[in-house]
């Protein structure tokens, strides 16, 4: 344990409380990243990862490939991902504060002085061009605990890139949070946080989601 938890903010009060946004990739980052994505990135269409009810836990992956609505996924190459990686962490940390979780002597590369999280997953790049959305759902994923490393998300990152489309508002808990270019949001993994992108009606939006656990 760590002697220096300062527990949670006493002001948190609310759900809505834990959703949290963070100004911290310069744009010109963004765009570059844009860039190189559209230039290397293999996209696919994508799927979802299902609960099979049964006596020994099983899921599924589903994916409807007559289904134009549902975006497109990619997972960049390493050097790409150690750029988008710092950010991340500076926005866990900013989310410490928030929350009252803070530990003066965090230190990334001994994860036990963190007791929010200790990993954060492999980034994922998600493209949503015309008429392309992302249903409800929330993020109690399996599919991304399939190597060394296992646990469930205890946080949901999701960066915004762009800002050049109509439509695709981000949905959470049915509320509309703005997510400007260069800012990443954050929330609990919960069934609690139910979010959603609603469909683009002109140009293409570009993010990148992440899961802290």
């Amino acid at each position: 344990m760590v002697d220096n938890y300062s527990g949670l903010n006493s002001s948190m009060e609310s759900l809505n409380d834990y959703i949290f946004t963070h100004q911290c990739i310069p744009p010109e980052i963004c765009s570059n990243l844009i860039s190189i994505f559209d230039a290397t990135n293999e996209w696919e269409t994508h799927s979802w990862t299902n609960p099979v009810l049964s006596e020994r836990p099983e899921y599924t992956t589903t994916q409807d490939p007559d289904n134009e609505e549902e975006l497109e996924v990619s997972w960049p190459v390493m050097d790409t991902q150690e750029i988008m990686i710092p950010y991340l962490r500076e926005s866990v940390n900013e989310y410490r504060i928030k929350c009252g979780t803070n530990h003066s002597n965090l230190d990334w590369d001994v994860s036990y002085y963190d007791e929010l999280i200790t990993h954060i997953t492999r980034v994922r790049v998600n493209k949503y061009s015309k008429g392309q959305l992302m249903k409800p759902h929330f993020d109690h994923i399996h599919s991304i605990f399939d190597g060394e490393l296992k646990g469930v998300p205890v946080l949901s990152f999701v960066g915004a890139l762009n800002e050049e489309y109509d439509g695709g508002l981000f949905m959470i808990r049915d509320k509309e949070i703005k997510i400007k270019t260069g800012e990443i949001l954050i929330f609990p993994s919960s069934f609690l946080y139910p979010h959603q992108v609603s469909k683009i009606t002109m140009g293409t939006r570009y993010s990148f989601v992440a899961w802290g656990f």
